[in-house]
């Protein structure tokens, strides 16, 4: 530590007066993130010292007073790049003051730093990605929202923060524990649902992440009460609709298990992919005119991309069918 000496018998009333910083350096070249200097100021005085005048100057230019302390110690914080000077000095309780410290030199560079990046894991990416996510879900399904694979190479994160940004208009649904890694999403709207995901770093600086859930509606497809008729050539018709709800599209089927091909007037044979919503009537013909009679069945199955299943089965037995046993009908 540098110290200034004086004779007791000089108009200023000290002894010495020194500053250094509080590890009792006088020189100093840190390459950091927003320093904080620590200042450490001594005094000895003949009479009793009330204020310690810390002063600053930057890159050469004037000084001024950083602050007024009632104690020799302050600190001080940088976050510029440039060569800083401290020096301190004493006002005693006399009214007289001290003489200026020697002065110590910080030669600081600021460190930039480096964002954080915002992740959220997936079945897909179970250790997370950093782009951004598109995930079907269905109704009332508590979804699992995890940004903990976040990352700050250079410090650490300090703030989650989970918001919907965009919604189904007049929908109910909770984001529970919104600020922290893991959150949970429900709903019982289905729709599009937007949520962001903004992490904070240690120096405040931010990244975000955007994931998309598509909410599909959890009910099942339904079938109406098919109706019945025969006629005396050897043919049965079923009909009637199926509904398939509304935030779902099915994959539908139909099967004739045993029988004679019949005809299909508004329900086609083989397979039909992504039906949307809506409500669809068939119209199911078992037997063909003049063959003689055999059971028959044909079923409708249909799979919903909620994941939902739902078959009708339609039989063709005495029954339902007059004349039976005449032949051929």
């Amino acid at each position: 530590m540098g110290i200034i000496t004086l004779n007791t018998n000089q108009a200023i009333q000290a002894t010495t007066v020194g500053l250094s910083f509080a590890d009792d350096t006088i020189d100093k070249t840190i390459v950091d993130k927003n320093y904080i200097v620590n200042l450490k100021a001594t005094i000895v005085a003949n009479s009793s010292i009330i204020l310690y005048v810390f002063e600053k100057r930057i890159n050469g230019g004037s000084w001024n007073i950083l602050n007024n302390s009632i104690t020799n110690i302050f600190n001080d914080v940088v976050i510029t790049s440039s060569i800083y000077e401290y020096r301190v000095k004493g006002i005693l309780a006399d009214n007289s003051e001290t003489v200026f410290s020697n002065i110590i030199i910080l030669n600081y560079t600021n460190q930039v730093n480096i964002k954080p990046i915002a992740k959220i894991a997936s079945a897909i990416f179970p250790t997370g990605t950093d782009v951004n996510l598109e995930i079907t879900i269905n109704t009332n399904q508590i979804f699992i929202l995890d940004g903990s694979f976040s990352e700050d190479t250079d410090g650490t994160i300090i703030a989650y923060n989970w918001e919907v940004i965009e919604e189904v208009q007049n929908s109910s649904y909770q984001l529970l524990n919104a600020n922290t890694a893991i959150a949970n999403f429900i709903t019982s709207d289905f729709g599009s649902y937007v949520l962001k995901l903004i992490v904070t770093d240690n120096n405040l600086e931010t990244d975000e992440i955007l994931i998309t859930l598509n909410v599909l509606n959890i009910s099942n497809a339904s079938f109406t009460n098919f109706v019945i008729t025969a006629n005396n050539n050897c043919e049965t018709t079923f009909e009637g609709a199926y509904i398939i709800p509304e935030g779902t599209t099915g994959q539908v089927t139909g099967e004739l298990l045993q029988g004679f091909e019949g005809s299909f007037a508004s329900f086609p044979s083989g397979i039909s992919n992504n039906i949307l919503s809506g409500k669809y009537p068939y119209k199911i013909i078992l037997g063909n005119s003049g063959i003689a009679l055999t059971p028959s069945t044909y079923i409708i199955a249909i799979n919903l991309s909620n994941g939902k299943t739902k078959s009708l089965t339609l039989q063709r037995t005495p029954s339902n069918s007059p004349n039976w046993d005449s032949a051929p009908c």
